[in-house]
Order: structure tokens, then sequence, then C-alpha cells
């Protein structure tokens, strides 16, 4: 696809690629969001976000769930809550609880940057792009991602 070509071009270009994603649309469901997942692991990405949307007035998606379009219904318009690290489902379909979403956003984090073959691959990209391999900056860069899965994982287990 254009988008694996244009993340290739762009390493052999020597840049850094961040790869960003939203998931949990009115029309997604949880194998929408694991095709997401996939193709986020298939592309040659140093790092991935994952945002799940965020419905701000006047923008198609709140006009949808305010008529409830794929039966969806907000949870709150409370806007101190559209911050992704407060409760960051907003609203919900009868394809998408805030549960199931909240589990799938965890997921799609997890299931990126816990694999080896991630690990691997950052390693050698800090090495190519700094020509060596700072061992504690590459040991504190990893900890700050444990760190953040972590936080999804304390973060979810309080909603």
């Amino acid at each position: 696809s254009q988008v694996k070509h244009a993340f290739d071009l762009a390493q052999k270009a020597g840049m850094i690629t961040v790869a960003l994603f939203t998931i949990g649309n009115i029309w997604e469901n949880e194998e929408t969001i694991n095709q997401t997942i996939d193709f986020a692991k298939s592309l040659k990405t140093d790092y991935v976000q994952f945002c799940i949307v965020k419905p701000y007035p006047g923008t198609v998606i709140y006009n949808l769930i305010e008529k409830h379009v794929h039966h969806a219904k907000f949870l709150t318009k409370d806007w101190d809550k559209y911050d992704i690290f407060d409760s960051p489902v907003v609203f919900t379909t009868d394809d998408l609880s805030k549960e199931l979403l909240m589990k799938m956003h965890n997921k799609a984090y997890k299931s990126f940057y816990l694999r080896p073959s991630q690990a691997l691959f950052l390693i050698y990209r800090r090495i190519k792009l700094f020509h060596g391999l700072d061992i504690m900056q590459t040991i504190s860069h990893f900890h700050l991602l444990i760190s953040k899965l972590g936080r999804c994982d304390r973060l979810y287990a309080k909603h």
C-alpha cells in the first residue's frame, strides 16, 4: 500500500517515524479495531499512537452521535473528561461498550510495543540513526514505554 511504501521510504531516508491511529469511531467494532492494530504492526515505524475518538461539537461525528446513528450515545459531555488520560471513552455504540473500547486501546499499545521484533527494531534504529548504542539511554527509552503501558493498565483498572 502507499502508506507502507511511505514508511519504508522515510525509514530509508533515516527519519524517525510515528504512526497515528484513531479507534472507536461509531461504525467500528472489535474486528475493525483488531484490523487497525494488525495494520499498525505491519508498518516499519518507530512509534505508534492510538487515540480514542473524541467527538467535539460542530464535527460530523458529534452530530451523528446526537442523532444516535449506530445507536451511539454520549456517556458525558463534560469537556474536562475529553482527555486521553482521564476517562478516555466519552461515547458508546451497540458494538463498542466503554469496557471493550478501553480493553482494545490497551491491547493496541501492548500488542505493538511488547513484541520482541519491535524491541529489536528500535535498538537497531537507535544504532543506525545515532551511530552507536547508548545503553543507558536505550534502557531509559524502554522504561518509558513500559511505564506508559503500565499507566494504561492502572487507568483502565480505575474505570
